[in-house]
């Protein structure tokens, strides 16, 4: 099994793709708010 495979979020099926174009320029308060965002509508 790989590393990803073997995180307790992942086993457990709470883990989410999300978008590369909030998470990694995430910096600062724009970014957090994009973050915050992203993870209401992930977890809705």
């Amino acid at each position: 099994m790989s590393l990803w495979g073997s995180l307790p979020a992942v086993t457990a099926g709470r883990a989410y793709e999300v978008s590369d174009d909030t998470w990694m320029p995430g910096i600062g308060v724009i970014g957090a708010g994009q973050i915050i965002d992203e993870i209401e509508r992930v977890m809705a």
